[in-house]
């Protein structure tokens, strides 16, 4: 896991002063902005090219496979071609390497790294087909001037860029490239459409200029064709396999391979383990390895809400613990260390985000990265196995568009909020969806805020989700496949990486395994799978002696402690940021108590003015 960094052409005028100077300065500290993703090494290259101009590669180290020098970056391929930076891991690196060097290729090392980078000189962009793990890179061809950029299948690492007139830059933290001066301000139609979802869905950008690179996909840019050509390479199944088998048994064979090829490193690994699900699941697969393939002592760190008997997960999580034989520990959050908490999270993100979750992850990550430089999660089992509580009530998005029953009831009691919502969910599935997902801000509201030129904003967030339907699929299986490929891409990964890596923290979340996400998104429904949320999931926890974590309520991840900040600091942080936010002054009446999801829609504005300061202050919108 680390920070890279790459600009090439005119992006930056690197030219004026051939890689030297103050402009040099200006590279490497846009670079060290990401020292937390990787505080092990630095590196970095220059490349006066003919075609482009200048090269100039970065790159923020976190060793976790080969820990010598032999595993620095940027790092050249054994012909001398291609160079790459890169962030994330490879699982099968080892595997492949044994493929490169049967067919003649040289290594001088033991990272992953090096199996991309002459991955790509044997098999060109064909490499991306061939990776198990997660991933974002860059590689530049020195002989065609042309440089390749992939990112994993699922999201996992991120990887912004910014295209220039004859040049571009890519970077895993957007603020590196704002350091560049290449984005100064925030896109007013992202800002909309963030009020909407209460995040900026790929392949946008909070950042006026900058873009994501989807998931799944492989980006190429040359001198000869300046213009960036994305090319998705990978995405989740669109149609069921009905020839495979679907039983326990085989799940659970691919569920214990692909958790032990997520415990590859040559440094301590531990796990984070709350008392849900996909949690004890991973860590059930880890206690079952057999000693010779599973770390030595194995760590597990639970965030504890003292403050909710209901909330705290801490106790079911130790006695789960105590039953696979793994050390414990519990990370307390409360009302005494959840200001802290917030305004870490608020600083380790560079684009917005408005679920409270970020805050729990903050705080276990903190304290796993006292324990450990890897640690293995759950995320990801609520979209690939169906656990989310609106896959329970699809009736709810088969129901007819009209109802005009509810809405004559509600306008006679003058609900005025509720005819809006239930006008706003008529219109389709995916603005159900939406509903479901963030109960926030409506379209009419949100051009309220900021214009009546934002109504279009709308648009722009169902046609998020529109992009990731496939209408071959039954309905549970179309609402997961959306749900992975946006609010898991948009929130629930950049949450867990920014986190993380805020502490100099690799995660690593096997349940989004591409091989597992096939295996779910494609399985025809069946009792066995479909009756029960994660009901696959639930056969094997009993099977392996954890069904008592089955009469468990679904918890989620989201903060359970008490509010830090009282209302009346809430309105005046956010009072502070929206006069350069342009928001309307009728902010404070879609937020005061009695509004139908004011405390939502309160906390949307709160993490965006936060996020807003931390950031931004002072800039135009």
């Amino acid at each position: 896991m680390c920070g890279l960094i790459c600009v090439a052409g005119t992006a930056v005028p690197l030219d004026r002063a051939r890689g030297s100077g103050a402009c040099l300065a200006t590279l490497r500290g846009a670079r060290d902005l990401m020292a937390r993703r990787g505080p092990d090494d630095v590196g970095e290259r220059y490349v006066a090219d003919e075609a482009l101009r200048h090269v100039w590669l970065g790159h923020r180290r976190l060793a976790i496979q080969d820990l010598t020098p032999a595993g620095a970056q940027p790092m050249a391929s054994d012909c001398g071609r291609y160079e790459i930076v890169f962030n994330g891991e490879i699982y099968n690196a080892p595997e492949l390497r044994g493929v490169l060097q049967q067919a003649g290729r040289g290594f001088s090392s033991t990272s992953d790294t090096e199996v991309i980078v002459t991955g790509f000189a044997e098999w060109g962009p064909a490499i991306v087909d061939r990776l198990v793990g997660m991933f974002a890179f860059v590689i530049y061809d020195r002989q065609a001037s042309a440089l390749f950029a992939a990112r994993d299948r699922v999201g996992i690492k991120p990887l912004q860029y910014v295209a220039t007139e004859g040049g571009i830059a890519f970077a895993s933290d957007v603020r590196a490239l704002k350091h560049l001066g290449l984005i100064q301000s925030v896109d007013r139609q992202a800002l909309g459409v963030y009020l909407l979802l209460g995040y900026v869905p790929t392949p946008h950008s909070i950042w006026r200029g900058a873009a994501r690179l989807p998931a799944g996909c492989c980006l190429s840019w040359s001198a000869a064709e300046p213009h960036p050509r994305i090319r998705q390479y990978w995405a989740p199944p669109d149609d069921l396999d009905t020839e495979s088998s679907r039983s326990v048994e085989a799940f659970e064979a691919l569920l214990d391979r692909v958790i032990e090829d997520h415990l590859l490193a040559d440094v301590p690994v531990g796990t984070f383990l709350s008392g849900g699900l996909d949690s004890s699941l991973v860590a059930s697969s880890i206690s079952r390895l057999p000693r010779d393939r599973r770390p030595d002592s194995l760590t597990a760190m639970t965030v504890a809400y003292s403050e909710s008997r209901a909330d705290n997960e801490a106790p079911i999580a130790r006695r789960t613990a105590e039953c696979l034989g793994l050390d414990w520990r519990e990370v307390g959050l409360d009302a005494s260390n959840a200001a802290g908490a917030h305004e870490e999270a608020f600083r380790a993100l560079d684009e917005p985000l408005s679920f409270n979750a970020v805050v729990s992850q903050i705080a276990i990550a903190s304290a796993g990265a006292r324990e450990f430089k890897v640690v293995l999660t759950g995320d990801g089992g609520d979209e690939v196995l169906g656990g989310y509580r609106w896959y329970e009530s699809l009736e709810d998005f088969t129901r007819p568009a009209s109802a005009l029953d509810d809405l004559t009831t509600f306008a006679r009691k003058r609900r005025w909020d509720a005819v809006r919502i239930r006008r706003f969910e008529s219109r389709s599935l995916y603005h159900r969806q939406m509903r479901r997902v963030t109960r926030g801000f409506l379209p009419g509201e949100v051009a309220d805020l900021l214009g009546p030129e934002m109504r279009h904003c709308e648009d722009a967030a169902v046609e998020a989700l529109r992009r990731h339907d496939a209408p071959r699929l039954p309905l549970k299986r179309r609402l997961q496949r959306i749900d992975l490929m946006t609010f898991c891409q948009d929130v629930v990964l950049p949450k867990v990486d920014k986190a993380t890596m805020h502490y100099s923290l690799e995660a690593r979340p096997p349940l989004l395994d591409h091989r597992l996400v096939e295996w779910g998104l494609s399985a025809p429904l069946s009792a066995q799978l479909d009756d029960q949320p994660k009901g696959l999931l639930r056969q094997i926890l009993a099977r392996r002696g954890l069904g008592f974590l089955l009469d468990e309520p679904k918890r989620g991840f989201s903060l359970k402690s008490s509010n830090p900040y009282s209302e009346g600091d809430m309105l005046e942080r956010i009072a502070a940021a929206a006069p350069d936010l342009g928001l309307a002054p009728r902010w404070r009446d879609l937020v005061r108590p009695g509004r139908i999801a004011a405390e939502t829609k309160m906390r949307n504005l709160l993490f965006l003015s936060a996020w807003f300061t931390a950031n931004l202050r002072g800039s135009p919108v």
